[in-house]
């Protein structure tokens, strides 16, 4: 995202906008899987509510051939506000 555009509260919006959405279609749980060096997602979805479930070891390959842990992180679907 350029730097024009952060700390808008975009990315909160778009959250409270998909937690709706999921409410409606009855979710129950986002999920976000990405590597652990992705500092800057990680810290964003722990912003967001998301906590580790799990480190997959060696779970894919990326283009040069080397095996990638991915984190998978997780947070409940907010209930609708009263």
């Amino acid at each position: 995202m350029s730097s024009r555009h952060r700390s808008r509260g975009l990315g909160r919006a778009l959250a409270t906008e998909i937690s709706a959405i999921a409410r409606d279609l009855g979710l129950r749980k986002f999920i976000a899987r990405m590597t652990p060096d992705q500092k800057g997602a990680v810290s964003t979805f722990e912003r967001l509510g998301f906590k580790t479930e799990a480190l997959l070891q060696d779970f894919v390959i990326d283009a040069d051939g080397r095996t990638r842990d991915i984190l998978v992180m997780a947070r409940d679907v907010p209930a609708a506000a009263p």
